[in-house]
């Protein structure tokens, strides 16, 4: 298992450096946006300055060209050789709710406690979800979006989670009401990354629930939410993608 793991880090590094160099270039040319039209930046560039915001983020992308990210997680597998990968349960879990767009096969767990020690229940370093107590499928679903956000985004990720839960939103996106509004546009920018991955737990969440066909008021909150859930995961795909660097959408 630890030698499977470690060569399927290694083999995701290696298959998207390229994408790696193109963030590098997109955040240095992200300037001029920054600069002429703060206006359309996204909700994390608020919650400070923003060239401090970006001059932070910097680091982020060029330890993800030299496969820092990749190199620790193979470092923890060493030292937790009993790391596990995802169950086939899991994977058709995740693929409901996600689609195809993730990768799977290199997503892993820490199940080592004692990391997790007076820390919160889960979190997430790039690829490897780390946890102190059996995973509900609400959270997992939670911490699979911030899986989302590394193999998209990078490791740019880490920082912008922290800052959205040291804001003062947090993980609050208010409800319903406000997604109703947001499917209107889908403007990704205007969620923080927490955000993003709370709704799509509480899409699942919803989901669960037994509505009856004439109960047209929790019907249209689980419409609002499936819709909400989509748009957040094409969103994340689209401006993780190539075809986005010219957009300098960050």
């Amino acid at each position: 298992m630890t030698i499977s793991i470690i060569v399927r880090k290694a083999g995701f590094y290696f298959t998207t450096l390229h994408i790696r160099i193109l963030r590098l270039f997109r955040h240095i040319f992200f300037l001029i946006k920054l600069t002429f039209r703060p206006g359309e930046i996204s909700v994390h560039y608020s919650y400070r300055n923003r060239w401090l915001t970006w001059l932070l983020e910097l680091p982020f992308y060029v330890i993800d060209i030299l496969a820092i990210p990749e190199l620790m997680e193979i470092f923890l597998q060493f030292l937790h050789p009993k790391n596990r990968l995802l169950t086939e349960r899991e994977k058709k879990l995740i693929n409901e709710v996600y689609g195809g767009c993730l990768k799977l096969s290199v997503i892993s767990f820490d199940r080592y406690a004692s990391i997790m020690r007076d820390r919160a229940m889960a979190f997430v370093g790039v690829n490897t979800i780390f946890f102190n107590r059996e995973l509900s499928d609400a959270l997992l679903l939670h911490e699979v979006c911030h899986c989302l956000q590394y193999q998209k985004f990078g490791s740019i990720y880490i920082i912008r989670a922290l800052m959205a839960q040291n804001s003062k939103e947090g993980y609050s996106y208010g409800g319903s009401d406000f997604l109703h509004e947001w499917n209107i546009t889908s403007d990704l920018r205007k969620l923080n990354y927490e955000q993003m991955a709370e709704i799509i737990g509480h899409f699942h969440l919803i989901s669960l629930r037994q509505i009856n066909d004439e109960d047209d008021v929790r019907l249209r909150k689980l419409e609002i939410y499936r819709n909400a859930a989509g748009n957040i995961i094409n969103a994340i795909n689209y401006q993780g993608s190539i075809s986005s660097f010219f957009r300098l959408r960050i």
